[in-house]
């Protein structure tokens, strides 16, 4: 039996929807999958049926994130119930956290970043297909990063020093 218990979908950080990843599952004889998004379970609407016709197990999880001591860790959480109050709190939870993040890096960057603007970013509708998130999707549509690391060199950069100026 081959498993993958730590892949990441559209809803993530990844390029992948839920189809692609189960197909390519099936090419790889994967016989027992785990998507784990980062803070959510949105994929999984789409991967329990998927899974189904495939015959690939599933078990359900998600990357949870946590601060401890001023660091930021990433816990993987596995085959809890996707109705328990608490795991749903903790996801949208992080998911206001990191969307509060882009907003921040989004308004720093406007000063220097003309083509961008906080009223722009707030009616822009993320792609999926791109993978990240929604800062990182309404970058890469103004051609301000190119990749996922990218983005993630500037937002540390530019969130923990706003002097520094970020070009790709």
């Amino acid at each position: 039996m081959y498993a993958d218990l730590h892949i990441h979908s559209h809803y993530s950080d990844s390029t992948r929807s839920p189809e692609e990843i189960v197909k390519k599952a099936r090419e790889l004889g994967i016989d027992l999958l785990c998507v784990s998004d980062h803070n959510t379970t949105a994929a999984y609407n789409e991967l329990i049926p998927l899974c189904k016709e495939n015959q690939i197990k599933l078990i359900r999880g998600a990357e949870i994130s946590t601060s401890f001591e001023d660091k930021e860790f990433h816990v993987l959480a596995y085959d809890f119930n996707f109705e328990n109050k608490e795991i749903i709190d903790i996801c949208k939870q992080c998911e206001t956290v990191y969307a509060d993040i882009d907003i921040q890096l989004i308004k720093k960057m406007s000063v220097d970043y003309k083509e961008i603007s906080i009223e722009d970013f707030n009616s822009y509708n993320r792609n999926l297909k791109n993978g990240g998130w929604k800062g990182f999707d309404y970058l890469k549509s103004k051609n301000l990063v190119i990749d996922v690391p990218s983005f993630l060199i500037s937002s540390v950069i530019i969130i923990l020093n706003p002097k520094v100026h970020f070009h790709q």
